[in-house]
């Protein structure tokens, strides 16, 4: 996976959880098929289905860095998950290739 790739998987992350309200507002209207809109439910489900496959350490991972509580840095996520901030960067790694796989990268 290149930078650019890497960019975007960890922008759709950080945008997840609005993208899923945007498509719950978006099914109202049966008759819009628009190729953003496509596209948007791809990626959405695509991360929905990686997030659904990890672990629940990384799952917790993920909780953490892209929640409602999106302020933590690298150390501070590794400080409250317990491990090194090596770790934190293995696991962010690991995350983004998963929804790479999951969205067809």
């Amino acid at each position: 996976m290149n930078s650019v790739q890497k960019n975007y998987i960890e922008f759709e992350l950080a945008n997840y959880q609005r993208n899923l309200q945007t498509l719950q507002d978006l099914d109202k209207h049966k008759d819009l098929n628009s190729i953003v809109w496509q596209r948007l439910r791809l990626v959405t489900q695509g991360i929905t289905l990686a997030l659904a496959d990890l672990t629940p350490e990384l799952q917790r991972f993920m909780q953490l860095k892209y929640g409602q509580n999106k302020h933590y840095t690298t150390a501070g996520l590794a400080y409250q998950l317990h491990v090194s901030e090596r770790t934190i960067q293995r696991w962010h790694n690991e995350v983004c290739y998963q929804v790479a796989k999951y969205i067809g990268f």
